[in-house]
């Protein structure tokens, strides 16, 4: 009787566990506190898959463990049913690492589905292992105690239709919870083991379906120019997170695209949008404009970071119609915006034709600090005392303040302002508090000549200045003795004679000392 109930499970054992129908997905992960993360699972599958692998549950493996005590399990939290007979999975579990460091997170599920033309090319597809990846930098050098979160996204990893002969684009909508920089590439998507599809398994879309498929590296909008071969094609995107110039995390997105042939429909049109740069406390108000030549119903989507802070975020509203539509980007900033790394900004217009399809356009937010006001500069004895206006905003860690001899150019708009020593200044002192507001310069000032300050605020642990401050002049007056020459006229142990001689500083205010008579 064993030996028959073992003969039954492992002939149904592939149609429980093997069966093909992974199309898309990427994990995710948020900071909960300490060495605790909340990680996601977001797979798209075939809605009832005649296998039977709709999988309630799904398994995470950290940093390459084999066994089950390294793994964890993620429970289904929900599922939804979307067209062209897909479904999108989402699976939560939460893990606490035992150490910073680098780690890689990974998941495999059994299988691909068939017919993926640039997986296995000639072969099946559906003998492919479906596996992601993700990578964790977790380092106290990082700040706040060493946390990060993984690229967000606003937009499901499930298949996308494209049309032969023709322009096809399609973007992740990603963004970064911490402001951390992103980049985007496209990479050989993983298999059995969690190792990349190597040895002929996996060639890039363009290689066998023609055409120029191509990626943004800063926005990660992914482009097919003009494919000539009908069918399914997998790409796979890595968006790389970055804080102080170290990449810190990683997220792979498994994604599937469809070639159909004999489309009539053609993408909209966003019109370009220029970069933006504004003082914290400014306010944003930008009109979006999308057009449609087959005058289809097309509609406005947006992405990015400022939609979802919980202080001030920005709102985006459109109003919808066929071949035209008009959108409005409103943000309040405030100092809490106030970041090294710009905010970037996606817009997507999407039509309603059969196959829908899109177009993006993407720009940057830079939110900077406001310039330090109230600077002084008053000249007493051979030495200049200056100060100046406790920062707009808290967040600022300290002053820098800089100093030429001579006058200071005009200075362009401060969103330009790369390297303040194109300007002929040198930083003399860098103050540690934000109400330290007062500095005392008496290094080789000479008397007659005129020097030049401004003052910066500092933010983002000193990644970031502000806007200069009002620049403040003054020359140092004749109003202390000035020694000109000192001789040794005669060298005696009880009659020598020295000879000092110096000019009377004509300048000297001398009622402000003695008072007036």
């Amino acid at each position: 009787m064993l030996i028959r109930i073992f003969k039954f499970i492992f002939i149904f054992l592939p149609i429980c566990i093997w069966g093909s129908h992974n199309r898309g997905g990427e994990i995710t992960y948020l900071h909960l506190g300490g060495l605790t993360y909340e990680f996601t699972i977001t797979t798209c599958t075939d809605l009832g898959s005649a296998t039977g692998a709709d999988r309630p549950e799904l398994y995470l493996d950290f940093d390459l463990g084999t066994t089950f005590s390294q793994q964890d399990t993620l429970f289904r939290v929900s599922q939804q049913s979307l067209a062209l007979n897909h479904q999108k999975n989402i699976y939560v579990g939460v893990h606490t690492f035992t150490s910073t460091g680098t780690h890689r997170i990974t998941m495999e599920d059994p299988l691909r589905n068939a017919g993926i033309l640039n997986i296995r090319p000639g072969g099946n597809s559906d003998d492919v292992v479906f596996a992601l990846e993700s990578y964790l930098v977790i380092s106290p050098f990082l700040g706040a105690a060493g946390a990060n979160n993984s690229v967000q996204f606003t937009e499901c990893p499930c298949p996308a239709v494209g049309c032969i002969n023709r322009s096809y684009c399609y973007n992740p909508m990603a963004y970064d919870p911490d402001g951390d920089s992103l980049s985007y590439e496209l990479v050989v998507p993983l298999g059995a083991g969690a190792l990349p599809l190597m040895f002929g398994q996996y060639i890039y879309p363009d290689v066998v379906g023609g055409g120029n498929f191509s990626i943004d590296p800063v926005f990660g909008t992914v482009c097919w120019k003009n494919p000539t071969l009908v069918g399914e094609f997998n790409f796979t995107i890595k968006i790389s997170e970055w804080r102080k110039g170290y990449r810190i995390g990683s997220v792979l997105r498994d994604i599937q695209l469809t070639i159909r042939s004999n489309c009539n429909n053609n993408p909209p049109n966003i019109i370009p949008i220029l970069d933006i740069c504004v003082e914290a406390g400014s306010s944003i108000n930008l009109n979006v404009k999308g057009t449609d030549q087959d005058f289809d119903f097309i509609s406005l989507e947006e992405s990015g970071l400022p939609f979802n802070l919980t202080n001030s975020p920005a709102v985006f509203n459109s109003v919808d119609n066929n071949g035209l539509t008009n959108g409005i980007f409103q943000w309040n900033t405030n100092c809490s915006h106030v970041q090294k790394s710009s905010y970037p900004i996606l817009i997507e217009v999407k039509d309603n034709g059969n196959p829908v399809l899109s177009d993006y356009e993407a720009f940057n937010i830079d939110v900077r600090p406001p310039p330090i006001t109230g600077l002084s500069a008053i000249p007493i004895g051979s030495s200049v005392h200056m100060n100046w206006d406790k920062a707009i905003c808290s967040s600022a860690l300290g002053y820098n303040i800089y100093k030429k001899e001579g006058p200071i150019n005009t200075f362009e708009e401060c969103c330009e302002l790369s390297d303040l020593s194109n300007y002929g200044v040198s930083l003399i002192h860098q103050t540690n508090s934000n109400n330290d507001t007062t500095y005392v310069d008496s290094d080789s000032l000479e008397i007659g000549r005129s020097y030049c300050y401004f003052v910066t605020g500092i933010y983002d642990l000193g990644q970031l200045e502000s806007c200069p401050s009002d620049t403040a002049c003054v020359v140092l007056k004749k109003e202390v003795a000035i020694i000109t020459n000192i001789s040794v006229i005669s060298t005696d142990s009880m009659l020598g004679i020295d000879s000092i001689v110096w000019l009377t500083p004509t300048e000297l205010d001398t009622n402000s000392i003695f008072g007036a008579v």
